[in-house]
């Protein structure tokens, strides 16, 4: 009778003993569970083009066997209180990473944040009968990512009324004075990139800025022709007018002149912009009343 106690006594210890350290090892303790098993998410393609599908790639480690996950996405804009419920998505597997795609069309324009929860494909009994085998093996349970319930990672994405961007061209778009146009659009691959990371929540402000940059950009490139020169830099005062209309004069003004730092991000463009204003000096520019048909797109078509 005392063997039998004994016997139930140790099965329960060595039972309990093995659900506390697969919890610790499952990610279920309070204490790590904060820190603990975080992983990188990135967006892929963001901003997205509102009403596509929105692009993560989740590193989780080798070994593990991702379930579904489950995602819930926040708007990052403050007056704004869109939070989506706990939704779920299967991870397609890409190499050593896995894909999640996210269907965008509940969400406006704007930028957002989403959130990742990423348990195993393995049941309960399933992840006990591995840790148990582990221990036999004399294997180190916390290194044994397989084992792990569940991963959390997060990543900041934008929804935009305007094209999918053009990838960064890094250094190599600064090789030349004209810079790597990808999709012949008029504007720098870099300074797209600036304008609809920066400004895609309002299809208006984009649409100003894309005209502004376009002509900047051939500001750049007319300097040696003098009168051409002059010519462009009253298209372009006629641009930075469009860009006041929809953002207010100072704003306006303000948010060009940001731009203008993107624009001129090495020394031969800077020079270029010297060379245009030299051409331009003693010309006469004339304030416009009616600054909306300046914009060479219909604001009052545009959604904001």
């Amino acid at each position: 009778m005392h063997l039998k106690i004994s016997f139930v006594l140790l099965l329960g210890f060595v039972t309990s003993f093995v659900f506390s350290q697969v919890a610790l090892a499952h990610g279920e303790n309070i204490k790590d569970n904060k820190h603990n098993h975080r992983i990188n998410v990135q967006a892929l393609n963001s901003p997205v083009k509102q009403n596509t599908t929105a692009e993560f790639s989740l590193e989780l480690p080798m070994g593990f066997l991702p379930g579904k996950a489950e995602y819930e996405i926040k708007n990052l804009d403050p007056s704004k209180k869109h939070k989506s419920k706990d939704q779920k998505v299967t991870l397609i597997s890409q190499n050593d990473k896995w894909l999640a795609q996210i269907p965008t069309d509940s969400l406006e324009l704007g930028n957002f944040k989403i959130e990742f929860e990423v348990k195993s494909a393995k049941s309960w009994v399933q992840i006990i009968k591995d840790f148990i085998k582990n221990l036999i093996r004399g294997k180190d349970n916390k290194h044994d990512h397989s084992n792990h319930g569940k991963y959390k990672g997060e990543a900041d994405f934008a929804i935009s009324a305007g094209p999918v961007l053009p990838p960064d061209p890094g250094e190599a778009g600064m090789a030349t004075l004209e810079g790597i146009d990808s999709d012949n659009d008029g504007v720098r691959d870099d300074v797209q990139r600036w304008i609809v990371l920066n400004h895609g929540g309002s299809a208006k402000a984009v649409a100003a800025l894309m005209q502004a940059a376009k002509i900047s950009q051939t500001s750049l490139l007319d300097v040696n022709d003098r009168a051409k020169s002059i010519e462009t830099s009253y298209v372009l005062f006629r641009a930075i007018d469009c860009l006041q209309y929809i953002l207010g004069i100072d704003e306006g003004f303000k948010l060009y002149k940001q731009m203008d730092s993107q624009i001129l991000n090495t020394d031969a463009r800077i020079r270029s912009e010297i060379k245009a204003n030299a051409n331009f000096n003693g010309q006469t520019v004339m304030a416009r009343d009616e600054l909306k048909t300046d914009c060479d797109f219909d604001p009052d078509i545009l959604p904001n």
